[in-house]
């Protein structure tokens, strides 16, 4: 198989010695500074597109054109054969891919909310359909739990349900009882379930937080920071409400009975500096936090700048190093990726070891594309539609992403959500430019901070 570099030339002075090439080893998503008679040999390796005597040879001729000696020469591919040797320039093995275990579903048991974010996807929960139920009923819910627990891979010891929308806390007595059903059936086949939900705060009070917390439910609360810039971006529909208040409510409720709270963020224009946002969240109760930039949506796109990106990456890569663990995002993901005994050819178990069930029981790849028949799986009654799950599968995959084949960064981004790439540019497999270059330039950083935490050592 050819071997697949990427050169950092403007990343040697963070290299122990100053002087190293630093490069990533595409197919083991591994960072190497080496010597630069090494990068020599390594570069001329990747013209030629794999180590073979060719190359080498190849190699041995432009050193010593470059006035290195013969056992100059003679160890940099040594050294570079001794790196192959040992596994790298080979595919790793995946983590990720079709067959995933299928252990986790979403319930969008509320197809309204009281707000209207000015870059939500979801139109309010009803995805922009006019006959979308409001409300999941008992009998659709209960159903749905079934059928997962049905479908689920057994190996599995415990199972993952998320209660989403909308605004899920809109359907407070459906969330109690199936949470109570799920654990019943569950327990009944000798496994266990994890509950998460996401909620603005709607109507949170002691007994609901303490049934979540009794029922080991992970809670985010969705607030994007102080009272102006969450009021702007999270508007109420009731002009005279103040949706800040519905968050800090919840924040105060979760904190006072869990201890703790994870707010979920989204990072515009609006306030791209993460810092800022965070030291607002703080100020608010919030003890962890998981952002992430704002993404393409139907409604309203906040496209950030080249130089507005560069301010939350730096953001981002200054509270990395003063080890502000509250504050999660795809930036510390990416620096995790590094060098990890797994890769990731697609973003998440889209539609393989996750899918989504709308009011209706209908069911779809995930809770982004809910509504949209170019990602409808089946439904409840009637089971999955084969077909429908390898397509997508191949939706997902990095392996048939246009762009992604080729992109060095793939195994470290795992490529872009097909429902964004679709609402973009109409097609599953092209992804919004826009996305990549944030990405790329993001994993750039995670590099950066990367290699910056090896000289620290």
């Amino acid at each position: 198989m050819p071997i697949e570099l990427k050169f950092f030339p403007h990343f040697q002075h963070l290299t122990r010695d100053r002087m190293s090439m630093v490069l990533l080893d595409v197919k083991s998503a591994t960072i190497m500074a080496v010597s630069r008679s090494m990068a020599t040999v390594l570069e001329e390796v990747y013209r030629h597109g794999s180590i073979n005597e060719e190359s080498i040879r190849s190699a041995e001729c432009l050193l010593l054109l470059y006035g290195n000696s013969s056992e100059d020469a003679n160890l940099a591919i040594s050294e570079v054969l001794a790196l192959r040797d040992k596994g790298y320039f080979q595919e790793k093995e995946t983590e990720r891919g079709h067959g995933a275990k299928r252990s986790a579903i979403v319930l969008n048991v509320s197809h309204t909310c009281q707000l209207k974010c000015t870059y939500c996807f979801a139109a309010q929960g009803s995805f922009g359909k006019s006959d979308t139920d409001a409300l999941m009923t008992m009998e659709t819910g209960k159903r749905a739990i079934d059928f997962f627990l049905e479908n689920a891979d057994p190996s599995v010891e415990t199972y993952s349900i998320t209660y989403f929308g909308g605004e899920p806390m809109m359907n407070w007595d459906i969330i109690e009882t199936l949470t109570l059903y799920a654990i019943a059936q569950a327990a009944a086949l000798g496994k266990k379930v994890r509950f998460i939900i996401t909620t603005n705060g709607y109507n949170v009070d002691e007994v609901k937080a303490r049934f979540m917390y009794d029922h080991g439910f992970s809670v985010m609360v969705s607030i994007d920071g102080n009272r102006d810039l969450h009021n702007a971006l999270r508007p109420h529909t009731d002009s005279c409400e103040d949706s800040y208040n519905l968050s800090i409510t919840a924040i105060n409720q979760f904190v006072k009975t869990f201890g703790k709270v994870t707010a979920s963020a989204t990072v515009t224009s609006s306030c791209i500096d993460p810092r800022i946002v965070a030291s607002y969240l703080k100020e608010a109760g919030v003890t962890d936090i998981l952002t992430a930039l704002v993404e393409y949506s139907p409604v309203s796109r906040a496209t950030v700048s080249p130089k507005e990106l560069q301010t939350y990456t730096r953001g981002l890569e200054e509270m990395f190093f003063s080890n502000d663990y509250m504050f999660r995002s795809l930036f510390g993901q990416y620096i995790s990726q590094i060098g990890a005994p797994m890769l990731y050819p697609s973003i998440c178990g889209f539609g393989d070891s996750t899918f989504c069930v709308d009011g209706s029981g209908r069911i779809y790849a995930c809770q982004r594309v809910v509504e949209n028949e170019q990602f409808y799986l089946g439904d409840i009654y009637n089971g999955l539609v084969p077909s429908q799950v390898d397509t997508m599968v191949s939706y997902k995959s990095i392996a048939n992403i246009l762009g992604c084949r080729t992109c060095w960064a793939r195994y470290l981004c795992g490529g872009t959500c097909p429902g964004v790439s679709y609402e973009s540019t109409g097609s599953h497999y092209v992804p919004d430019s826009h996305t990549c270059y944030i990405r790329q330039r993001m994993v750039e950083h995670a590099i950066e901070a990367h290699l910056i935490s090896q000289l620290s050592r």
